[in-house]
């Protein structure tokens, strides 16, 4: 069926770190955010589909796609965001965070 992804590539810093010797600890820590991601289920954290690496070796996140996308850049778009909602998604995010530790 059809369905739209989010596909979250490693950020240019961290590919900076596993340039400069930390290779194992980015494959380490990537690991454990995909077996985190293969078994959690909440309201507040976005399912996982599945992982990979582009042919470049690059890793790569394959995720539900969020209604208004990545909340950084939604932030950051919206600078008179009203605090109420500011609030509602600290709140969302704290949830989520919560039932992940």
């Amino acid at each position: 069926r059809d369905m739209r992804v989010a596909v979250k590539t490693v950020a240019d810093g961290m590919l900076a770190l596993a340039t400069d010797g930390g290779a194992s600890f980015l494959g380490e820590d990537l690991d454990k955010e995909i077996t985190m991601l293969q078994t959690v289920r909440h309201a507040n954290i976005v399912l996982f589909f599945g992982a990979g690496t582009t042919p470049h070796g690059l890793p790569f996140l394959v995720t539900e796609l969020v209604d208004n996308g990545c909340l950084t850049r939604y932030l950051a778009d919206h600078p008179g965001l009203a605090w109420p909602q500011k609030i509602a998604f600290a709140l969302d995010t704290a949830r989520g965070m919560a039932h992940v530790h």
